[in-house]
């Protein structure tokens, strides 16, 4: 069975705090973990074993840094997809479950440094970096930067409009990458990026093991909506390709590599 969806929320106010020039929002150790950024498992094949690959996600504008909420993300689950090094997914919960404060700061620390580089760099708007965890080490490393949004962004945005509907106040990732991106205006500043800890969303694609998957999409959306997630199809035919978007408002994973119940819930459908 599917348990309930709902939002693990955490009210906690952000402080402001000026370094180089560049004002960066962080949440106080005591209400949370001291981290703003967006996690991910991106590429197991450049991890050592034990290790976590990790993302974040920041936006720039002339004097601040948005910093958006840790993820993990999903990569090479079967029955998802049948490429081992596919990105499937996103799940926020993870990320505070299995990394501890010195992790989440020291993962902080480094997308504010990345950030400040790409401000100096004339830099304005939503960017991300990956982000490898070594177990082994107790270490944080740098694995790449990508300038560009990120494609977890419109999920993540969502996820905090529906915090904001309870009466929470902040500003979504979607809507500080509209502040950088229209520089000098305030109509998209709401003050600091709403804090998320729950939800995920995970893609099903045509694989080499159902190739006709996708002729029964209609019968698994609506299964899944009855579960109480929202899906969004794809009329796509190539192998590999994007078949439904699955998004909940609760965490999929039990730990890295591993789905939660909820997760093995959703497979359950998938394989009716």
């Amino acid at each position: 069975a599917v348990e309930s969806q709902n939002i693990n929320t955490h009210k906690s106010e952000a402080i402001s705090r000026e370094r180089g020039g560049t004002a960066s929002f962080e949440r106080p150790q005591a209400a949370r973990p001291a981290s703003l950024g967006e996690i991910s498992q991106q590429g197991n094949f450049v991890s050592r074993k034990g290790s976590l690959p990790e993302r974040s996600m920041s936006t720039e504008t002339s004097n601040k840094v948005y910093f958006g909420n840790p993820s993990y993300q999903i990569t090479g689950l079967p029955p998802f997809t049948d490429n081992p090094f596919a990105t499937i997914g996103n799940d926020w919960s993870l990320p505070h479950t299995v990394l501890t404060e010195k992790n989440l700061a020291e993962f902080h620390d480094i997308a504010e440094k990345v950030a400040e580089k790409m401000r100096e760099s004339g830099w304005k708007g939503l960017f991300g970096i990956d982000v490898i965890y070594d177990e082994e080490r107790d270490e944080m490393k740098l694995l790449e930067i990508n300038a560009r949004q990120p494609a977890s962004t419109t999920f993540e945005s969502q996820l905090q409009t529906k915090l904001r509907d309870q009466g929470i106040a902040g500003t979504t990732i979607f809507e500080a990458h509209l502040s950088a991106l229209v520089q000098g205006q305030t109509l998209y500043d709401r003050g600091p990026t709403l804090y998320i800890n729950d939800g995920a969303q995970v893609i099903q694609r045509i694989t080499n093991v159902r190739p006709m998957q996708n002729t029964r999409s209609d019968l698994v959306q609506e299964s899944m909506e009855t579960a109480g997630y929202n899906v969004i199809p794809y009329n796509n035919t190539k192998p590999n390709s994007d078949l439904l978007r699955i998004q909940s408002d609760r965490g999929i994973m039990e730990k890295p590599g591993k789905f939660n119940q909820r997760g093995e819930a959703i497979i359950k459908i998938l394989e009716k």
